[in-house]
């Protein structure tokens, strides 16, 4: 699904009324009757149980929550309409929803910001100058729809806004049930994570219905405590149209992307399936590639094969009876060098995918055979992890000279990302910065923060937030560069591969958690779940 930024969602709502005739009061009647339909699943249709309060600015969106009341008015007699704001400044199309909604109900409020402070009127009459007013209408049967500001919003909000916002979630602390339309309002939408973590103000919602596709910003983890469930309509528009609209390339990877593991054919041979090579451990790392070489066990890959360091050859043999460990010919050498180049050469053969850097440490020796390493097997697919990254990070122009950057694959997580790319402060805009060095470097970009970002050689750009537990742990990061490699060689498609990664680590992370009761499971608590 395309992530859309809040300008590309006003461009969408401006063609469908310029290219498709489709005027604006028919798609904020449509986003009135998907709301709808959400809210007939919420109550069951038993609408007479429930008291509803609405909440609407005095723009489209606000139009939305009053297109939406004049259809809960047959429905339920126990509504209330609050409308939020200036009325002069009201958008042609809410005000014309609100001057039929006049006529058939009458039970509409107005709150507005005065020189006495904020006022609660009902034509026009003064009813109480204290929102507490609103409290009188609440039960524990209270739904509240939050139609106050849309994705234009900018900023902190201002009263009477802001003190119906603070209300809203009171009531929600109470036992209220908080429906946004759109986006919760208040909420800073952006590709940048330190302007939506400036959204110290906004509604918390149960659930937010958006428009079109997801919004930016709504995939950050900071924010899901705003957000709740998320509901997509597309406003009875095909998705097909929609998409069509805007040239975004930045898509969220979703649970329905990848129902199952793709099946193997019941007669396929295990060379069909593809070999992933691991170089990796040094004296001192050496569980870094054993949690590596598990999960890519875990894949469809027709091989999993180690070549590590003559000493520690035993360890993986013993604990990984189903790889095939290869040691280097010297036995007593703590660490790699550039004079095993041309016995590797004897073993990865061209179509081979290579997992490299788990546990290989950062000596000066290992730093040069990285180097020389990436050069001499620069057309494989290549997965460049953990140490393998440091090893290259004071060197970062070195990645400029290979002929077949789209086959390198480079996974850091912030810290590492920083001194490759020489750029600080990653954590206030990991996406935007991300995108800078991919673009710079040509490469397949896989940046691990609590939501994980690819950046495909392909031009696309996906986001996963589908981990749900803390994987801020050591070891989650072999565990995703071994799922990488052994998906990539299964499916012989790195976008695939990748993404197909990004599943398999968040649901296995999510059953961790569930299972062991903890936020933060072990990596190999995750490994089981695989």
């Amino acid at each position: 699904m395309k992530i859309i930024t809040p300008e590309e969602s006003k461009l969408i709502d401006s063609l469908l009324q310029s290219k498709f005739g489709i005027d604006s009061l028919i798609l904020m009647e449509n986003a009135a009757r998907d709301t709808l339909e959400l809210l007939s699943k919420i109550t069951n249709n038993e609408w007479n149980k429930y008291n509803f309060l609405i909440f609407s600015g005095t723009g489209n969106n606000g139009g939305d929550g009053i297109a939406l009341a004049r259809h809960i008015s047959s429905l339920s007699p126990n509504l209330k309409v609050f409308i939020v704001g200036d009325t002069n400044k009201t958008t042609k199309e809410t005000q014309k929803n609100l001057e039929i909604l006049s006529k058939i109900f009458e039970n509409i409020f107005f709150i507005q910001e005065t020189n006495e402070g904020t006022k609660i009127f009902n034509k026009d009459r003064t009813i109480k100058q204290e929102l507490n007013l609103i409290y009188e209408y609440f039960s524990i049967n209270t739904i509240i729809v939050d139609a106050l500001v849309g994705v234009g919003v900018k900023g902190t909000l201002r009263n009477p806004i802001k003190e119906v916002v603070e209300i809203i979630n009171n009531l929600k602390e109470k036992g209220a049930k908080v429906i946004s339309i759109d986006v919760p309002s208040g909420l800073n939408l952006s590709l940048k994570k330190s302007e939506v973590l400036k959204s110290t103000i906004a509604v918390k919602a149960d659930t937010t219905i958006t428009f079109f596709s997801i919004k930016a910003g709504m995939f950050f983890k900071e924010v899901q405590n705003f957000l709740g469930d998320i509901v997509v309509s597309n406003l009875k528009i095909p998705r097909n149209v929609l998409e069509s609209l805007v040239e975004s390339n930045v898509f969220l990877l979703t649970e329905d992307y990848f129902v199952r593991y793709p099946e193997k054919d019941i007669s396929g041979d295990k060379k069909k399936y593809g070999r992933v090579v691991f170089v990796g451990g040094s004296e001192k790392y050496t569980g870094a590639l054993v949690l590596a070489l598990k999960a890519s066990t875990k894949t469809g890959a027709g091989y999993t094969i180690a070549i590590t360091l003559g000493k520690y050859d035993s360890i993986i043999k013993s604990q990984l009876p189903e790889v095939i460990s290869i040691p280097l010919p010297s036995k007593d050498r703590g660490f790699f060098s550039k004079e095993d180049i041309n016995y590797i050469r004897e073993i990865i053969k061209p179509d081979d995918v290579i997992v490299f850097g788990n546990g290989i440490g950062t000596r000066e020796e290992t730093k040069e055979f990285t180097l020389s390493f990436l050069e001499a097997f620069e057309d494989n697919v290549i997965v460049l992890d953990a140490d393998g990254i440091n090893n290259i990070a004071s060197n970062k122009e070195f990645i400029k000279t290979l002929k077949n950057k789209e086959k390198l694959i480079i996974t850091p997580h912030l810290r590492e990302f920083e001194r490759l790319s020489g750029q600080d402060n990653v954590e206030e805009d990991p996406f935007g910065k991300g995108q800078s060095f991919w673009k710079e470097m040509g490469i397949n970009l896989v940046l691990k923060d609590n939501v994980m970002y690819f950046y495909s050689s392909d031009g696309e750009i996906w986001i996963s937030n589908l981990n749900k537990s803390n994987l801020a742990k050591g070891g989650s990061g072999d565990i995703l560069a071994g799922l990488i490699g052994g998906n990539v060689a299964f499916t012989k498609d790195i976008k695939r591969g990748v993404l197909l990664s990004f599943f398999m680590l968040g649901k296995a992370s999510t059953k961790a958690q569930e299972k062991y009761l903890t936020s933060s499971p072990s990596p190999t608590d995750i490994i089981n779940e695989l």
